[in-house]
């Protein structure tokens, strides 16, 4: 189990924040990436999903995509637009997606909602931690940044406002204001939504 500090802006622009990405110091290792989730609820209870299942696929591009099945079950926390997640994760192959719905359906797990992110995946080394950076499309939300430390259990505890101060000059670099952080999650958005 380990723990993420995180935060997500709203992006009006995705095209000119991808430019900044890409000419910013320290960030590279860029890929494409799909990400489709189905989120279970128990006994239908809608209010707080317990398990997602994410078929993740990445690639150079869109056109060239190879991916897994990313099992989670999260302990969410949020502070002033800043998540810290605790999660319990493991994969599976891509041939097994479709097992892994059978699999929480048996257990007596509903599913609740369906989300997809699509969009660009980078690591910018700047910090003394490297920092997940995606440019994603959450449709119909539109497009958002989003970055995370990934952290040892325990660790959120002394470094957290560390990391949080952290991925507040990330978002400056990347021309993003204060302003443009989404302090609901996704999953929220989507619930509003429908």
């Amino acid at each position: 189990m380990g723990a993420e500090i995180e935060v997500k802006a709203h992006v009006s622009d995705y095209k000119k924040i991808l430019t900044v990405i890409r000419k910013t110091a320290g960030v590279h290792s860029e890929y494409y990436q799909m990400k489709s989730d189905i989120y279970f609820a128990h006994n239908g209870r809608g209010d707080k999903p317990m398990l997602r299942s994410r078929l993740e696929q990445k690639g150079p591009d869109k056109d060239h995509l190879t991916g897994s099945v990313l099992l989670t079950c999260k302990d969410k926390l949020k502070k002033d637009g800043f998540e810290l997640n605790h999660e319990i994760e493991f994969t599976a192959p891509s041939s097994d997606f479709e097992t892994t719905l059978a699999f929480f359906e048996a257990l007596g797990y509903e599913q609740w909602r369906t989300k997809t992110k699509e969009g660009y995946s980078f690591v910018f080394d700047y910090f003394d931690q490297p920092l997940h950076v995606e440019l994603i499309e959450v449709p119909p939300l539109g497009w958002f940044l989003e970055m995370e430390f990934c952290l040892e259990d325990g660790a959120e505890e002394s470094k957290g406002a560390e990391y949080t101060a952290y991925l507040k000059k990330a978002l400056t670099l990347f021309g993003i204001s204060q302003d443009q952080i989404e302090d609901r999650y996704y999953i929220e958005m989507l619930t509003q939504e429908a």
